[in-house]
């Protein structure tokens, strides 16, 4: 028969008035079926009644302190997901290594010779994005007081994505699609979808003719140049490079 460890176990209130030697190792249980509800191991300093919880989490007792990973270190997933046989599925990583929440500011840029000069209403202007493992969520508002064309040309494109797009050759080289909520005040054509541009922080802005025709790439006389003007209300998702 293999040798078996046992730790000392006890309640939480037969643990108040125990103190273990330097080291030890306790258990908090309940005392009328030796379950661990609180989660709770104690470690012992030789002088601490009850011991040093090392709290493992419960919904009575959640921890008070963040957990904090190096980087590039995260929560593996590896027993829970693989490959189906039945479909055509590819796992690529089961490690949830990134979570991060922030704020962006989005602009008017071209495909080729850019503006003379866009300016923001800094009071509607603005985005927001969260970022799980490699998954964009982002979302945002541009809205114009002012915009010189000088001899901009191109299509037009929102810039400053908070990360970059991936090159994805398994998705069409990693374009992805932008949904377009509000858009009002501009000059010419108005967008009404975009495309993020892979291995680049932008996103190609398009119009259409008809609600069943090809789309068009918006260009910079579509722009309005005065107050008030260019207002584009959008979300994205994406994979980050």
């Amino acid at each position: 028969m293999a040798n078996r460890l046992q730790h000392l176990r006890g309640s939480e209130a037969e643990h108040s008035t125990f103190t273990g030697a330097k080291g030890e190792i306790s258990l908090v249980t309940d005392t009328s079926s030796d379950r661990i509800p609180t989660g709770e191991v104690r470690v012992h300093d030789g002088t601490t009644a009850g011991g040093l919880p090392l709290a493992l989490g419960t919904t009575s007792k959640p921890l008070t302190n963040n957990i904090v990973l190096s980087s590039g270190v995260g929560i593996n997933f590896n027993n829970y997901g693989s490959e189906d046989s039945n479909s055509a599925t590819t796992v690529g990583s089961n490690l949830l290594d990134v979570y991060e929440e922030g704020t962006w500011t989005p602009t008017y840029k071209t495909s080729s010779t850019n503006f003379t000069s866009v300016n923001l209403n800094t009071s509607v202007t603005g985005g927001k994005y969260v970022k799980i493992g490699n998954i964009v969520y982002a979302s945002g508002n541009l809205y114009t007081t002012s915009i010189t064309v000088g001899s901009a040309s191109g299509t037009v494109r929102i810039g400053n994505l908070p990360f970059n797009i991936a090159d994805n050759t398994v998705a069409q080289n990693g374009y992805t699609a932008l949904m377009v909520g509000e858009a009002q005040g501009f000059a010419g054509d108005v967008p009404s979808r975009g495309r993020g541009v892979p291995l680049t922080d932008v996103i190609d802005l398009f119009y259409k003719t008809t609600s069943n025709g090809n789309t068009n790439s918006l260009v910079p006389a579509d722009l309005g140049t005065g107050a008030n003007a260019n207002l584009l209300r959008f979300t994205i998702v994406y994979v980050a490079s």
